[in-house]
């Protein structure tokens, strides 16, 4: 994560922490599920991170932070003479974070990809999917029911999202937001906080995005986490399409409005239509 995104994850969690003059002087690498970083803070922000008992939201997990003072202030906790001894380096874990592995995929109603999402499973030992297009009989999600995993969705006709979920993950469908396009749950964590998982398929006939995903956002309070996986059957090149159409350009209005962030990765396709340049069949 690079220092600006880092900053504006801090600010959106933490919206009663000014952080406005904030800067990242120093982050070092992963190790063990867990990243250090060193940030230059202001004396309003230690003021509210003690509030808080020295610890910030970062992700789905807590912060902890250690603070060190000048050499010479006021209460002389931490004093530090030189601020290069921080920066030749000294160890200082700011953020533990236990992952949680998600993945989307739209699986075409398909029985063989449904399979090969198993196998997915096991090999990387997934803890959470975000499923649009599953396949479906009899208006139920088939291929899971025998896997260690929690199967989530709305039973209200033939349901083109759901959500799967390791049966150890604490996970609750809300009803009030699901329909057979959008299947929301909450996953409740160890730390007495929560977040909000959606998966969401967004028809060609339908606005992009719905008015049941503007519904489920604006519905958030500050602070709120939310990971919405989709199908938006919208085109930008700011997510890795080779074109912009009139639903991407919408959807692309939303993702700003709404203070969201892209998390696609790269910019191989993931899926082509026979039609597509680069179609190998």
């Amino acid at each position: 994560m690079d220092n600006h995104r880092l900053l504006e994850c801090l600010k959106l969690q933490n919206p009663t922490v000014p952080m406005d003059d904030w800067s990242v002087i120093r982050a070092e690498e992963p190790r063990d599920n867990s990243m250090s970083y060193i940030l230059a803070i202001s004396e309003q922000g230690k003021l509210e991170i003690e509030k808080a008992g020295n610890k910030l939201f970062f992700g789905v997990r807590e912060a902890k932070v250690k603070v060190f003072r000048p050499s010479g202030s006021a209460d002389g906790k931490d004093e530090l003479d030189d601020a290069n001894q921080l920066l030749m380096g000294m160890q200082l874990k700011v953020v533990q974070i236990k992952t949680l592995k998600v993945v989307q995929i739209n699986l075409q109603h398909s029985r063989n990809a449904t399979d090969n999402l198993r196998v997915l499973l096991a090999e990387e030992g997934l803890d959470i999917c975000i499923i649009q297009e599953p396949w479906v009989y009899d208006s139920m999600v088939k291929g899971f029911q025998d896997a260690p995993y929690n199967i989530l969705y709305i039973n209200k006709g033939k349901p083109r999202t759901c959500l799967l979920a390791k049966k150890n993950i604490k996970i609750f469908l809300c009803t009030q937001f699901s329909t057979a396009d959008l299947t929301v749950a909450r996953v409740e964590l160890t730390d007495d906080r929560s977040i909000i998982i959606a998966s969401c398929y967004m028809a060609h006939d339908r606005p992009s995005p719905p008015e049941e995903v503007e519904h489920l956002l604006s519905s958030t309070v500050a602070g709120d986490v939310i990971i919405l996986g989709c199908d938006a059957n919208a085109r930008h090149t700011i997510w890795g399409s080779t074109m912009i159409n009139e639903r991407g350009e919408s959807f692309l209005d939303f993702i700003n409005i709404n203070n969201l962030t892209i998390c696609n990765s790269g910019t191989n396709q993931t899926f082509l239509f026979p039609s597509s340049v680069n179609y190998n069949g």
